[in-house]
Parts: C-alpha cells; structure tokens; sequence
C-alpha cells in the first residue's frame, strides 16, 4: 500500500498539484475570512469559540492571521462588506476547487473536465457553493455555544439540559459535517456518482491525517521550529504556506488511497472470474 501510495505521488504529481491548490486558497482565503467575520458580527457571534477551536490545531501564527481579521472586520461590519465579500468568497474559490477537482480526477484515472466548457464550468460553480456552504455550516457548529443557545431562549423555550448536551455535541456535528463533505466530494469528483464504500476509506484517511498532521505541525512550530529566525517578518506567511500545502496533500492522497483499494478489488475480481473456467 504505501509503495503504491509513494509511486502514486510522483506519478501523478501530487506535490505540484497541491502547491497549485495551495496558491489558489490563498487567494481565496482573505475574502472568505472577511464574510465569515463579518457573519459572525451580523448574527452576534463570539469568535472566540473558532478561535479556541483553531487554537488546538494551527500553528500560532496561521491562529493569528485569522484572529487579526475576526476581530477587525467583526467591529467594522457593514452590509456592503458582507455582499462584497460573499461575491468573491465565490469567484476566488472557484479556481480552488477546480484545481482540487482535476487532481482527484487524476487520481482515479478518470477524463479532467468536460467537453461543455459551460457545463463544467456550472459544475465547478455548484461545487464551489457547496464547500462554502460546508463551511458556513462548520462555523455555526463551532460558534453556536451556550452563550448563542441563551440568546435563543429568550425567543423559543428551550430546555436546560439541551445546552449542556449541544455544548458537548457540536464538535461531534462539525466531525460528521466534515465527513459528509469529504465523501460527497469524492464520490461526485469524477462527475458521475461513485458508490459509498469506494470512497470511505480516503474520507476516513483524510480527516484523520489531516487533524493529526495539524496539531502534530502545531506543535513542532510553536517548539522546535525557528521560522521567525529564518524568515523574520515573513515567518507567518511562510507558516501558512506550509500548513495549507500539508492539507491539500491530504486530501488528494486520500482520493489516491481510495483508487489503489478500488484497484486491488478490480483486480481481485477480475482473477476470481479468471478461476472459473469450464472443464
């Protein structure tokens, strides 16, 4: 498995596809963080829940970059901001996920692309809303503590133990929500629907790597690592870089680890029919 994982990397250039993917989310990155600040503020949402949150998995200077924006935007909210930034939250994430859609496609071997170029350039449009609204979704999770829920009070009777049992729960939902998103990406990759089992394994894979290498890559940088000597005012961006590259790494070995098992099983039932001949 993890000589045909490693043959895979190079094979399909995982690493300059993740660099790509790593390019392309930084740009999306600041609109997306300026509507997610200014929604927070919209709906009088503490922050401090995704900070805390970010605090246990990112480096301390990717926690910073995104409490620096939180924090600003949140007490310089405004309508137009929130429209404005909503608008290209779409337009940069779209070459993202295009991005991301063709190196999953190469993973499983599949056509990149279609011949209608409005047609997959609607695909990727569709896709791109998803994956906001999978993180929309994810941030309420993790905002929508007690705090939110004693707001809600005042409006619809809720009982006392629902806030104890939600207040435990959410980072439990947001699990689900994560995983739900993975494999939904990964099964409508191809541009046709790949059963659940083809794709559990990579979904499992990903998450669970990907929280690992997080915190493990947290607490290299804040213990052993010395960006802010080697880079000096640039260590946090250089930080950044690393982490969202790690990620698309991730996620794209976890498309690849799913073609190599559906590969083994193609195979296996190919030598099964094989041993059935008449006598």
């Amino acid at each position: 498995m993890i000589k045909e994982l490693a043959q895979r990397y190079y094979r399909h250039d995982v690493g300059r596809s993740s660099a790509a993917l790593t390019y392309y989310l930084i740009f999306a990155a600041l609109p997306l963080l300026v509507f997610f600040s200014t929604l927070l503020g919209a709906m009088e949402l503490d922050p401090e829940s995704v900070l805390h949150l970010l605090n246990q998995l990112l480096p301390t200077e990717v926690e910073e970059i995104v409490r620096g924006y939180l924090i600003y935007v949140r007490e310089n909210q405004s309508t137009r901001l929130l429209w404005f930034s909503l608008v290209f939250s779409i337009w940069f994430p779209r070459r993202a996920t295009s991005c991301l859609l063709r190196s999953l496609q190469r993973a499983f071997g599949a056509a990149q692309g279609s011949k209608n170029i409005l047609l997959e350039q609607l695909r990727i449009l569709l896709f791109t809303v998803w994956m906001l609204a999978t993180v929309a979704a994810s941030t309420v999770l993790v905002t929508v503590g007690r705090r939110a829920l004693v707001w809600l009070a005042k409006f619809v009777a809720l009982p006392l133990w629902f806030a104890e049992v939600w207040d435990g729960l959410r980072f439990l939902l947001l699990a689900l929500v994560l995983l739900a998103s993975l494999a939904i990406l990964y099964m409508l990759a191809q541009g046709r629907r790949r059963p659940l089992r083809d794709v559990a394994p990579g979904v499992v894979s990903s998450l669970v790597s990907w929280l690992i290498l997080s915190a493990a890559f947290s607490y290299y940088v804040e213990n052993f690592a010395t960006y802010s000597q080697l880079y000096g005012s640039i260590a946090t961006a250089v930080v950044t870089l690393l982490w969202l590259y790690m990620s698309a790494v991730v996620v794209i070995m976890g498309a690849e680890l799913n073609a190599v098992i559906l590969e083994w099983r193609q195979k296996k039932q190919m030598g099964g029919a094989d041993d059935v001949r008449p006598q």
